[in-house]
Formats: structure tokens, sequence, C-alpha cells
């Protein structure tokens, strides 16, 4: 390389360095010229080849708190990006939804890829799974970790893992005993497939969206607005923050609500026909009386892989305002339906009770992926004779069936019995009725289908529909 060209391409990192900082700032996080003159000068010590030797002498200039490292490197990974060699999947491969045989079979390369360490077929399968079921746009706005979850879609990773351990190897008895894996690395090669799967979607989403477009949509986002889906635990834990302030606004605005519905409506014509009596003087007002009371909620939850953390929520913001409802019951499931109004009622703390709920609810029947035709159908066999006529039922899931039984027959009796049906969803609606997605199915049934991603959208249901 010649000394200019050299010099151009130092120039061209030392530019994304000074970016990369200015999208810092732009975040909120504080960085002063010398701390980037640093980052450029740390950068030019070590091998640039070594993306994570780069990422660390950046960082180690640009990052003075440990609550500034999330935000340097989703910055980072958009100004330093992988580089992807496009390996497009094969056309056999391609064309729509899969039924479950076919997802057997990524189930079995994935569990063979992991057992013999083979990354080069772990990274083939992240490709064809992103080109399959991901396939991201030039949204920045949506969440990169939701193109891996889509990607993830019809993969039980606990059954992947179990296969990959329990599956015999072949082979003489010298290399039987070299070709044990121990579960901890199992473990670790899932862990890689998936960061495969995230880098596969990241730079799809960084080529077609561009880089500014990206660096926005990395910074730090307001609690109120981060997914349930794909949140961290560092995510769960602000959002977990704004719940106290959020359940006391709602009950405030409730409360009001209610003594309006008591107080009724202005009657305009009543009240002119009543003037008109008294000479055109005015009079006192005529309302007109409402008859809405509180209203009987019945919650039904799918805690099932990353629903759990939403459907905790639900159950916590909802127990929080429950002096605006006459009765609260509450049922959670996966594969099958266990009632769980007993133990919220009587845990003294709602983080004791949803601990208790996930140690002792007997919501597993077959193997751990949702059902919701057998849970629905559980639900009418259990409480559909105590359904009162002013009950509100919701249903907090993703309405993915795993190409099993849906159930809506059982929801539609469920429907006949009580007020209104509810059917909260926290995937984007440009991901319903995908797959093994039964949205539009359930939605004949349901008097709403909302999309319920984060805190915002929930305060809002609350507030308008409760």
């Amino acid at each position: 390389m010649s000394e200019t060209a050299q010099r151009t391409g130092e120039d061209g990192l030392a530019e994304r360095v000074v970016a990369l900082a200015r999208g810092m700032r732009d975040a909120g996080v504080p960085v002063s010229p010398p701390e980037v003159t640093d980052a450029v000068a740390g950068m030019a010590a070590v091998p640039l080849q070594r993306r994570e030797a780069v990422r660390a002498a950046v960082g180690a200039a640009l990052v003075k708190q440990p609550d500034h490292r999330e935000v340097f490197d989703r910055l980072f990974d958009v100004y330093f990006p992988l580089r992807r060699i496009v390996q497009p999947a094969s056309p056999a491969r391609r064309g729509g939804d899969r039924r479950a045989g076919e997802e057997q079979d990524d189930a079995a390369e994935l569990a063979r890829a992991l057992r013999e360490g083979d990354e080069e077929h772990m990274a083939s399968l992240a490709r064809e799974r992103v080109d399959e079921y991901a396939q991201p746009q030039g949204d920045a706005n949506v969440s990169v970790d939701s193109y891996v979850f889509r990607a993830l879609r019809g993969l039980n990773l606990d059954a992947v893992l179990d296969a990959a351990r329990d599956e015999p190897p072949e082979g003489d008895g010298q290399s039987l005993l070299k070709s044990q894996v121990s579960p901890e690395d199992l473990t670790q090669r899932l862990d890689a497939f998936r960061q495969m799967l995230h880098d596969e979607a990241f730079s799809r989403m960084l080529e077609a969206a561009g880089t500014e477009a990206m660096a926005s949509r990395q910074q730090r986002q307001a609690p109120e607005d981060i997914d349930f889906l794909w949140a961290k635990e560092s995510d769960l834990e602000r959002i977990r923050a704004l719940l106290a302030p959020l359940a006391r606004s709602l009950t405030r605005r409730l409360s009001h609500r209610r003594r309006s519905a008591r107080r009724g409506h202005l009657d305009v014509r009543r009240t002119i026909r009543r003037s008109l009596s008294a000479g055109g003087a005015l009079v006192e007002p005529h309302f007109r009386r409402s008859s809405a009371g509180k209203p009987e909620i019945v919650l039904l939850c799918d805690i099932s892989g990353s629903m759990r953390a939403f459907a905790k929520f639900a159950l916590e913001l909802t127990y929080a305002v429950a002096t605006q409802f006459q009765q609260v019951r509450a049922f959670v499931f996966v594969d099958a339906l266990d009632e769980v109004t007993g133990v919220l009622a009587s845990t003294g703390s709602m983080a004791t009770a949803l601990q208790r709920i996930d140690d002792e609810a007997d919501v597993i029947a077959v193997d751990g992926q949702s059902w919701y035709g057998n849970c629905l159908e559980q639900f009418w066999s259990r409480a559909g004779r105590d359904l009162s006529a002013g009950a509100t039922v919701l249903i907090i899931g993703d309405a993915r069936a795993n190409y099993r039984s849906t159930g809506s027959e059982h929801l539609q009796r469920v429907r006949e019995r009580v007020r209104r049906v509810y059917w909260l969803n926290p995937e984007p609606a440009e991901h319903w009725d995908t797959g093994d997605s039964m949205v539009s199915e359930y939605a004949a049934v349901c008097d709403r289908v909302s999309e319920v991603r984060n805190l915002r959208q929930l305060e809002k249901f609350v507030a308008e529909v409760l």
C-alpha cells in the first residue's frame, strides 16, 4: 500500500471515530475533543483487522462510566461494521412459509453443527434463516432483535441443545473420547449462533438503511419505547422503574372517568326543553346517566419464551390499578393453562408473586412450546361457566400456534358469554399472519386486536379501552 493510500485509509477511520463520538454526544454521553484524539491514537496502536481490539482501544478512551457502554457498543457496530460476504441461500431454501417438518430439518442441522463445532455450517444456517424469515428492510426504526426473533421462529433451541447433547457420536473409542462436548461448550456455541444471526441481520439493515439512519436508531431509547419482546435485562429494569408512576397516573385517569360516567353526559335536548318551560331562563342542566360501572377483568397471559417479560408487565400493571376493576382473574399458559389469581392476591410483593408463578405455575403439558388450542380449550372448560356478561377478557400473546390447533372455536364460545374480548400482541403488526401466526383467525372472534410492543402502547390501551 502506498503512503498516500495508507494515510487516506487512516483518515477515513479517524472520521468514523469522530462520527461515533458525535453519536454518543447526541445520545447524552459526554465526550470531549481530547478523548476523541486519544481514541484515534489508541485505534492506530492495534491491528485494524482485529475488530474487537479496535473496539477495546476506542472504548477505553470514550467510555468513562459503565452505563455509557451500551450506547458505545451500539454505535461502534454501526461505524465499524463486520464485513459481510454476501452468500444468499439457494433458491430451494427460499420461498415463504415452511412447515414443521422443514423446521425439524434445520433443527437437526443446527444440533449437528453445535455438536461438531462447525462454525462454517452455523454461519451458513444463520444466513439461510435470515434470508427466509427475517429479510431485513431499510427501516432503521425496526429493532434488529426483531429480525433475529423472526429468524429463530420454529426453532426450539432447548430441544436443539438436548439433541446436540444426546446424539451419540460416530467413530472408534479414541475418536469418541475426543468428540465429547461439555454442556457449557454447547451453550457457548448456541450463543455464538445467535450472535451470527444478529450480525447477519444487522449488516443487512445497515446496507439497506444507511449509516446515519442506523446510528440515530442505535442511540439510547426512552424506556417507554423499548420493545418488550427483545428488551435486555438492563432495559427491563428501566421499564420496571416506570411502572409505579404509570400505575398512579392511570389510577387517577380511570377514577376520573368513572366519576364522570356516574354523573353522566349533558343532555342538551332535555336541558333546552326545561329552559323553555321556564320561560327561557337558564335552569339546572340535565345529565344523561351512564350505567357503566367497574369492569370485571380476566387475563390470559402467554408466558412462553420471550413473551414472559411482556406478560409480567401486563400482570403487574393490571394489578397495580386493580382498585379500578370490580374483579381481576389471571391465567398463565404455555402449552397448558393454570390460574394464578390466588398467587397474585395472597402474595404481598408483586416481585415475589411473579417469581412464584415462574416456579409453581403448571403450564407445561407436552414440550413447552405454545399451544393456544389446548390452552383455550382448558380455559373454556375450567372458567367458561363462571364468566359474566359484564366481563372483559384480555389475551396477552403473539398468536403463534406452532402449527398446532388454534382453539378459535373455544374463544368464540368465550366471546358469546362476555362483554368484550381484546387481544394484545407484542409483535410488530407487519409480522402478523406470517409463518405460524394466526392473528386474522383470532381477530375474527375478538372485538379488537392491538399491537402493544412497549410501555407507551400498553398505557394507551389501558387508558382508552379499560
